[in-house]
């Protein structure tokens, strides 16, 4: 199976299913302007390093700020 997509492509599909998904369960999801990184330090753990993020999402009614989606290198 040959992979030819752009990785903006590929970002902009994580970020548009995800947004389909939330307003498929309900919420009152939308995109919001992306967090400077650095995300988390993979000092203390043994996960990979964030690498960068793909978007910040605002669920209306949470009790956090946004949902960040992150790639990890």
């Amino acid at each position: 199976m040959e992979h030819d997509h752009d990785e903006e492509y590929v970002e902009e599909d994580v970020a548009k299913i995800m947004l389909e998904h939330l307003h498929s369960l309900g919420y009152d999801a939308e995109l919001v302007q992306d967090l400077e990184g650095p995300y988390y330090s993979d000092y203390f753990s043994s996960a990979s390093r964030i690498v960068e993020s793909v978007c910040c999402i605002k669920i209306k009614g949470m009790e956090f700020d946004c949902m960040q989606i992150l790639v990890r290198g």
